[in-house]
């Protein structure tokens, strides 16, 4: 046995022993006794003896209906002899425990291991015990009121009782089946077994009565033969009586003489014997009182001795709980502080999935995002009505030669973002940006009938925007930068593109058309197509520029878009 091994029967039997001598107004002398030695042979390494003294334990204490304790005895037998793997320990304390449970009127638990013990004793074909479990599970049953279950295990047993040719066991059996149908109200099945059962029982009782008479006979012959020799010995003793009777007569002349003499010598030897039944009388007071006193001395040594004993076992179990309170919380430290690690990188992994959305979040529309993250594709979806805008700066090729590149970008940078915040503001999405170029849209990926007329108020905001910020590179002496509007509603068809670097976009002729007004504009005006104009004049003051010449497009109508109506 390892030394941990060791440490751990130590720790379980001190627990264990702890509690049965806390108990011990409950337990015989006789029990403590057991326990004491199945203690020493389990610390040994004995378990077979261990589990010995175990079952004598439990034997004395189900004989005093002590069941509870007894449970508890055989229950650590039955662990021992399942280590030992002792199939027939084990079969006899499952019908033990089986019996106590019964006894206790506990039928479901007493019906579990009555079939633990069944299953080990078909395993080991021992017919007779066999039939002793299946009567025992029959006897639950019935008690549980499950008749046909009990009628079905009785129905075997006969069976078995009947091939091994049985009568006592066929009797009970036949005994056991007519109450049982009794019970179930089948009045005709009740008296056939009722009538083998009479058969049987005469059958046995004969046999019974038969050697019964046998032994009467040879107790007779015994009593007589006894009463013979009594009879030689009285007549032996007549006779020597009647000798005595006549060396009596020769000496009772010689008696009378000497009694005289003798009788002055009575009274003082009735004087000595007086004195002499005194003085044992007080000797015997004082061998009393003191066997007493020894009494008391054993029975206070006893007493000392239990509660040193009581004392030590205190102390031992309340060390190894100590040891065992030490050991959980280290592990409870142990544990709190790996739960510690793995919040943190919970958290850490946490917050890199939220920045990774929000990366997705801001690169694609929300609901787009949300369905590439779920299914790791987005579905293309056309949409009716859409108003795309356009953005370009006039002589931006010009102005850009004389700029510097970081110069450059930092305008861009600052131009797109006031842009970003009015696509916001209004409820447009960003498309992409193409060099100088901006391009956003209204009514994707939310569908939105007013969207022609919010597409037409960010982009009097993106006027207004370069405006102030065209008076700012005045007063800094730089050159200033112009802007010119393109818009065009229509369908399109919107959705992801590619699988690395994921790109929002929209496709469709709109999408050209809204170009072609962005190129075929002005500097500071807004152009607008037939079909936005048609969604905007109730809202707007538009100016008719006629038919104007498109790339690719041929004649278009176009429209300024002058100041709103109300």
């Amino acid at each position: 046995m390892s030394c941990y091994n060791y440490f751990l029967t130590f720790i379980f039997f001190q627990f264990w022993l702890c509690g049965a001598l806390y108990a011990q107004k409950e337990l015989t002398a006789k029990t403590i006794e057991f326990l004491e030695l199945a203690k020493q042979k389990e610390v040994q390494g004995d378990k077979r003896q261990a589990s010995y003294y175990l079952n004598e334990a439990a034997s004395q204490e189900w004989e005093r209906k002590n069941y509870p304790a007894a449970v508890q005895f055989y229950t650590r037998s039955l662990t021992l002899n399942e280590q030992l793997n002792n199939e027939n320990g084990m079969n006899g304390i499952y019908n033990n425990l089986g019996m106590i449970y019964h006894d206790m009127q506990q039928y479901e638990k007493a019906l579990d291991f009555f079939k633990k013990n069944l299953v080990g004793r078909r395993a080991g074909k021992d017919k007779v015990s066999i039939i002793s479990s299946l009567i025992n599970i029959s006897v639950v049953h019935n008690n549980l009121e499950r008749y046909a279950e009990s009628v079905q295990y009785l129905q075997e047993a006969l069976a078995m009782a009947r091939e091994m040719g049985d009568s006592e066991q066929m009797r009970s059996c036949y005994g056991m089946l007519a109450e049982t149908y009794e019970k179930m109200g089948k009045t005709k099945d009740m008296l056939h077994y009722f009538d083998l059962y009479k058969s049987f029982h005469e059958k046995v009782q004969g046999d019974k009565t038969k050697a019964q008479k046998n032994e009467l006979d040879n107790a007779k012959l015994i009593a007589h033969t006894l009463e013979l020799e009594k009879r030689n010995s009285e007549l032996e003793l007549e006779r020597k009586e009647f000798e005595i009777r006549k060396k009596d007569e020769t000496i009772n002349s010689q008696t009378q003489r000497q009694t005289r003499l003798l009788h002055s010598l009575d009274k003082n030897q009735l004087i000595i014997r007086y004195l002499q039944r005194d003085s044992v009388a007080k000797a015997n007071e004082v061998r009393l009182q003191n066997q007493h006193l020894k009494d008391v001395n054993a029975k206070n040594e006893a007493q000392r001795q239990k509660s040193r004993l009581i004392q030590m076992m205190l102390i031992v179990g309340l060390s190894t709980l100590a040891i065992l309170i030490g050991f959980l919380f280290f592990r409870y430290s142990e544990k709190k502080k790996t739960n510690r690690q793995l919040a943190y990188q919970k958290a850490e992994i946490e917050a890199e999935r939220q920045k990774a959305d929000k990366l997705l979040f801001s690169i694609l529309p929300a609901e787009t995002a949300k369905e590439l993250k779920e299914t790791g594709q987005a579905t293309p979806k056309f949409y009716e009505k859409v108003t795309v805008l356009f953005t370009d700066f006039q002589g931006f090729t010009e102005i850009a030669g004389k700029m510097k590149p970081q110069q450059i970008v930092s305008d861009l940078n600052f131009c797109f973002s006031g842009f970003d915040e009015i696509c916001q503001e209004y409820g447009l999405e960003k498309i992409k940006t193409i060099g100088d170029a901006y391009m956003c849209a209204g009514g994707i990926p939310i569908q939105d009938d007013n969207n022609p007329i919010q597409v037409v108020k960010a982009a009097k905001a993106m006027l207004e925007f370069m405006k102030q910020w065209a008076m700012m590179k005045e007063i800094q002496g730089e050159p200033a930068w112009h802007l010119r509007i393109g818009i065009h509603t229509g369908s399109v068809v919107a959705g992801v593109i590619g699988s690395y670097k994921f790109v929002y976009d929209i496709w469709g002729d709109t999408v050209n058309l809204a170009n072609r007004m962005e190129s075929a504009g002005e500097a500071e005006r807004i152009n607008i197509s037939e079909a936005t104009y048609q969604c905007v004049k109730e809202y707007f003051d538009c100016t008719y520029r006629g038919k104007v010449p498109a790339k690719g497009k041929g004649e278009i109508d176009m429209y300024f878009v002058e100041e709103p109506k109300f």
